[in-house]
């Protein structure tokens, strides 16, 4: 059995059409939460499942070979210079990330 959807199935040459179809009209459709009131519990949990976003990422990252580098390192770079690729300054444990980069990881 599939993960995925009869619709969505890939063919040993690729996408099928019917991929290609679902990817150029699909149009997301966000549900707007802003002014829904979380339980105490549930607060708990979301911030669980947000460090628990940045874990995933970050071992995907390290896993493809990344480097921690702070944004000043970066923009201190030349453009186009060698190692600003692959390098990130989010490459720290949950808690040193900044409030607005832990905000995303909740969403």
């Amino acid at each position: 059995m599939s993960m995925y959807p009869v619709a969505w199935q890939v063919s040993s040459g690729g996408l099928t059409q019917s991929i290609a179809w679902h990817c150029r009209t699909y149009t997301p459709k966000p549900i707007n939460t802003h002014g829904v009131d979380l339980s105490p519990e549930l607060l708990a949990l979301v911030e669980l499942l947000a460090r628990n976003v940045h874990e995933v990422w970050a071992a995907g990252k390290l896993a493809a070979k990344w480097k921690y580098m702070p944004e000043r390192a970066v923009a201190d770079l030349p453009a186009g210079a060698a190692g600003a690729g692959n390098t990130s300054s989010m490459l720290v444990p949950y808690e040193f990330l900044t409030e607005k980069v832990r905000d995303a990881c909740r969403t």
